[in-house]
């Protein structure tokens, strides 16, 4: 068994949204398709704002990951965050997530990240131990947000 990471293109926009509209689905929410689209190509397009990976075993697309970068006061410099990182189910337990968080940790370095944050739901076990396993850590703040447009998500309606 190979797993592979290869750098996402424009050309690979309907295979990502596949892949988000199913880790949405099951995380309960309903994608905004259009807003989805629209973020994944300028994301793709300036890679100055992180980048996107489809994660494969034996050449067959088994997930994708997201990141974004970002400057930190805190970590003295620039920082990047994992906006997703979702693993077909049943490509999950064979390290395809861990050659996708390899992947990013390797963009990172190379771009001088000196701090890569994940937002993990409190009840997703295998994330937060996929996560641990690579030195994540609780910091103990509470994570907000405010949004400042009308049409601020990719996520249609919550449960």
């Amino acid at each position: 068994m190979t797993v592979t990471t290869n750098r996402a293109s424009i050309g690979d926009m309907d295979s990502l949204i596949h892949l988000m509209r199913q880790f949405y689905k099951e995380s309960g929410f309903e994608l905004n398709e259009r807003l989805s689209r629209q973020a994944f190509d300028e994301l793709i397009g300036n890679p100055a704002l992180g980048g996107v990976w489809l994660m494969y075993e034996n050449e067959t697309r088994a997930g994708y990951i997201v990141l974004t970068y970002g400057f930190s006061m805190a970590y003295g410099g620039r920082d990047a965050y994992v906006e997703d990182l979702y693993v077909l189910p049943e490509f999950r337990d064979r390290g395809v997530g861990r050659c996708g968080i390899h992947t990013l940790f390797e963009a990172c370095r190379a771009q001088g990240i000196r701090a890569v944050h994940v937002d993990v739901g409190t009840d997703n076990t295998p994330a937060i131990g996929l996560y641990t396993a690579f030195g994540f850590k609780k910091q103990g703040h509470l994570f907000l947000t405010c949004t400042l447009s009308d049409e601020n998500t990719a996520i249609e309606s919550r449960p």
